[in-house]
């Protein structure tokens, strides 16, 4: 499976469910691709229902994903940098390990971005630096760059500049050359045997049945409301059709 995650899959959360799918793809970096939750799964362990969720929370997730594999992976913790130093960033990428960090989306170029008109606050999976034509460059995951039309990146990474990176990260904290992020690191795979296996299996099934729940659930929501307009036209059809067709004409009759 491939690390990208993509945040519009369709889910009640869908339109705030970066920091989910950015954590989603720090979990399959970290697991060779092994674990592989959906952004709806990643929300619930994070404990956040609705709405926007805090970098803050992306180790409540890991944290319980650590724990659910602890028999098959060694996942080191996640570490949570509030306005921590870009550079220092910059030298863990470099060093082997992931980040998901929050980006301000105005500061990215129409042409990296998964949705042109989003000016907001914004979270990404990093998982590596390069060195191209003399700049740096860091391997950005955006969970909206999902190809889903012409003109939007994907489906996978995108090379931003340091330099353009360092902006966007910035501007969230405020404080030039600081960035508010979460650094990951690759797990160790343990010696485990089949019933570890399929349990593992198991619960990933069931987290995928609990959001075809949602999905369905929405979609239930839906038809209710609109066989509650329906009835309501039909009762308004049957009001008009059971006034008499002769009242126009016996009112003209008294006129006369």
């Amino acid at each position: 499976m491939p690390t990208f995650v993509r945040q519009l899959d369709g889910s009640p959360n869908a339109g705030d469910n970066c920091g989910p799918a950015s954590v989603a793809m720090a979990l399959r970096w970290a697991t060779a691709h092994e674990i592989e939750p959906t952004p709806s799964a990643v929300r619930k362990a994070m404990k956040d229902p609705t709405g926007g969720t805090y970098m803050s929370d992306h180790r409540l997730a890991w944290d319980e994903y650590r724990e659910k594999s602890a028999a098959r992976w060694d996942l080191k913790p996640m570490r949570y940098f509030a306005a921590g130093e870009f550079a220092d960033l910059i030298t863990a990428l470099g060093n082997g390990k992931g980040a998901t960090i929050a980006i301000d989306y105005s500061k990215v170029p129409l042409n990296m971005k998964g949705d042109p008109a989003f000016m907001g606050l914004h979270s990404v999976f990093l998982a590596a630096v390069r060195e191209r034509a003399g700049q740096t460059e860091v391997k950005v995951f955006d969970p909206l760059n999902d190809g889903r039309r012409p003109g939007i990146p994907g489906p996978g990474p995108v090379w931003y500049p340091k330099v353009m990176l360092r902006n966007a990260a910035s501007a969230v904290v405020s404080q030039p050359g600081r960035a508010m992020y979460n650094i990951v690191q690759r797990g160790t795979r343990l010696e485990v045997d089949v019933v570890d296996t399929c349990e593992e299996k198991i619960a990933t099934l069931e987290a995928r049945v609990g959001l075809l729940e949602e999905t369905l659930g929405s979609i239930r929501g839906m038809l209710v409301a609109s066989q509650m307009g329906i009835a309501q036209a039909l009762a308004g059809i049957d009001e008009v059709l059971a006034i008499p067709e002769d009242t126009g004409q016996a009112a003209n009759e008294g006129v006369k």
